[in-house]
């Protein structure tokens, strides 16, 4: 296995702080549980466009967009564990439920943000 060079790792360090300080920013504007489906969406549609984009390119510079953008700021701004906290806090509180409902129409939401996100990259850069 080859080592990451400096260069990589800043990009992922430099898109991951954006990434993070967004995450945060959204979760202070809309509220914890609105604000994690939201960036799980956006993030979703994102990457979807920034996998597309790699696909359909093949520059010089595809790799350190997709470290800066793929990697560190997508990877920053969704978490898996940011949409699992809200469930368990819903679960704790007997509102199981809406934990489900929470849960499945993340990952339904993502998966169809994705898709068109993908679909997006594709019209703009394929």
């Amino acid at each position: 296995m080859t080592r990451p060079s400096l260069c990589s790792t800043a990009l992922v360090f430099m898109g991951g702080c954006a990434g993070t300080g967004l995450r945060v920013g959204v979760g202070v504007v809309a509220g914890s549980l609105l604000g994690t489906f939201l960036v799980n969406i956006i993030g979703s549609f994102a990457l979807g466009a920034i996998t597309a984009m790699v696909l359909a390119r093949s520059s010089a510079h595809i790799e350190q967009i997709r470290l800066l953008f793929g990697v560190g700021f997508c990877g920053a701004f969704t978490t898996y564990s940011a949409l699992v906290a809200p469930a368990v806090v819903m679960i704790s509180t007997g509102s199981v439920f809406l934990a489900g409902v929470d849960l499945l129409g993340s990952i339904i939401a993502g998966l169809l943000a994705g898709l068109l996100g993908f679909r997006a990259g594709e019209c703009a850069w394929g």
